[in-house]
Protein backbone atom coordinates (compact mmCIF):
# COMPACT_ATOMS: atom_id res chain seq x y z
CA UNK A 1 0.00 0.00 0.00
CA UNK A 2 1.75 3.72 -1.29
CA UNK A 3 1.22 6.19 1.50
CA UNK A 4 -0.28 9.38 0.26
CA UNK A 5 2.40 12.58 1.96
CA UNK A 6 1.05 16.04 0.87
CA UNK A 7 2.62 19.33 1.37
CA UNK A 8 1.23 22.65 1.33
CA UNK A 9 2.26 25.04 -1.17
CA UNK A 10 2.73 29.02 0.27
CA UNK A 11 3.37 31.69 -1.15
CA UNK A 12 6.08 32.99 0.64
CA UNK A 13 6.80 29.28 2.44
CA UNK A 14 10.25 28.83 4.37
CA UNK A 15 12.13 26.72 2.03
CA UNK A 16 13.67 24.57 4.83
CA UNK A 17 10.10 24.35 6.38
CA UNK A 18 8.74 22.10 3.44
CA UNK A 19 12.20 20.21 2.02
CA UNK A 20 13.56 19.22 5.33
CA UNK A 21 10.46 16.64 6.44
CA UNK A 22 9.97 16.36 2.28
CA UNK A 23 12.92 15.31 1.57
CA UNK A 24 13.39 12.58 4.99
CA UNK A 25 9.68 11.13 4.15
CA UNK A 26 10.44 10.77 0.50
CA UNK A 27 13.07 8.30 1.52
CA UNK A 28 10.36 6.25 2.96
CA UNK A 29 9.66 2.83 1.16
CA UNK A 30 6.48 2.87 -0.67
CA UNK A 31 5.74 6.49 -0.73
CA UNK A 32 4.15 9.13 -2.91
CA UNK A 33 4.86 12.86 -2.43
CA UNK A 34 2.02 15.99 -3.28
CA UNK A 35 2.45 19.43 -3.52
CA UNK A 36 -0.55 20.80 -2.94
CA UNK A 37 -1.64 24.44 -3.76
CA UNK A 38 -4.90 25.82 -5.13
CA UNK A 39 -3.67 26.07 -8.92
CA UNK A 40 -0.97 24.57 -10.60
CA UNK A 41 0.90 28.25 -11.22
CA UNK A 42 4.17 28.04 -9.65
CA UNK A 43 4.82 29.12 -5.66
CA UNK A 44 7.58 31.54 -5.13
CA UNK A 45 9.56 31.04 -1.08
CA UNK A 46 10.50 33.63 1.38
CA UNK A 47 13.89 33.63 -0.16
CA UNK A 48 12.90 33.76 -4.22
CA UNK A 49 13.07 29.91 -4.48
CA UNK A 50 10.36 28.95 -6.64
CA UNK A 51 7.90 25.32 -6.08
CA UNK A 52 5.99 24.11 -8.54
CA UNK A 53 2.74 22.22 -7.40
CA UNK A 54 2.22 19.15 -8.05
CA UNK A 55 -1.81 19.40 -7.98
CA UNK A 56 -4.17 21.44 -6.73
CA UNK A 57 -6.57 20.69 -3.74
CA UNK A 58 -9.21 19.49 -6.19
CA UNK A 59 -7.46 17.00 -7.99
CA UNK A 60 -5.59 16.33 -4.75
CA UNK A 61 -6.24 12.35 -3.08
CA UNK A 62 -7.25 11.31 0.09
CA UNK A 63 -3.67 11.63 1.88
CA UNK A 64 -2.27 9.79 5.17
CA UNK A 65 -0.10 12.62 6.14
CA UNK A 66 -0.49 16.16 5.38
CA UNK A 67 2.21 18.59 6.60
CA UNK A 68 1.67 22.68 6.77
CA UNK A 69 5.23 24.23 6.32
CA UNK A 70 5.17 27.48 8.06
CA UNK A 71 6.58 31.18 6.50
CA UNK A 72 5.76 34.51 5.87
CA UNK A 73 2.33 33.11 3.77
CA UNK A 74 0.84 31.85 6.69
CA UNK A 75 -0.95 35.31 8.22
CA UNK A 76 -2.84 35.22 4.47
CA UNK A 77 -3.79 31.20 4.30
CA UNK A 78 -5.16 31.60 8.26
CA UNK A 79 -7.58 33.78 6.98
CA UNK A 80 -8.10 31.75 3.03
CA UNK A 81 -11.65 29.86 3.31
CA UNK A 82 -10.44 27.74 0.81
CA UNK A 83 -7.53 26.87 1.98
CA UNK A 84 -8.47 26.06 5.54
CA UNK A 85 -11.47 23.90 4.01
CA UNK A 86 -9.05 21.51 2.34
CA UNK A 87 -6.99 21.28 5.47
CA UNK A 88 -10.78 20.30 7.44
CA UNK A 89 -11.74 17.70 4.61
CA UNK A 90 -7.78 16.30 4.77
CA UNK A 91 -7.65 16.11 8.31
CA UNK A 92 -11.15 13.92 8.42
CA UNK A 93 -9.30 10.68 7.15
CA UNK A 94 -5.71 11.86 7.30
CA UNK A 95 -3.54 9.20 9.59
CA UNK A 96 -1.11 12.02 10.50
CA UNK A 97 -2.10 15.97 10.56
CA UNK A 98 1.42 17.85 10.80
CA UNK A 99 2.84 21.03 10.37
CA UNK A 100 6.58 22.75 11.00
CA UNK A 101 6.94 25.69 12.82
CA UNK A 102 4.26 28.44 12.39
CA UNK A 103 2.42 26.01 9.46
CA UNK A 104 0.82 24.97 13.11
CA UNK A 105 -1.20 28.27 12.90
CA UNK A 106 -3.05 27.27 10.10
CA UNK A 107 -4.30 24.30 11.41
CA UNK A 108 -5.42 26.25 14.55
CA UNK A 109 -7.38 28.83 11.96
CA UNK A 110 -8.58 25.45 10.66
CA UNK A 111 -10.02 24.37 13.80
CA UNK A 112 -7.85 21.28 14.00
CA UNK A 113 -5.83 21.92 17.34
CA UNK A 114 -8.78 22.22 19.38
CA UNK A 115 -8.07 20.05 22.58
CA UNK A 116 -4.91 19.17 21.80
CA UNK A 117 -1.46 20.88 22.26
CA UNK A 118 0.38 22.69 20.04
CA UNK A 119 3.67 24.69 19.69
CA UNK A 120 5.29 27.11 17.32
CA UNK A 121 7.81 29.68 16.50
CA UNK A 122 8.30 31.74 20.14
CA UNK A 123 7.09 34.58 17.81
Amino acid sequence: MTLQIGFLLVPGIQQLDLTGPYDVLGSLPDVKLHLAWKDLAPVTSSTGMVFTPTMTYADCPRLDVICVPGGAGVGALMEDPQTLDFLKAQAQTARYVTSVCTGSLVLGAAGLLRGRKATTHWA
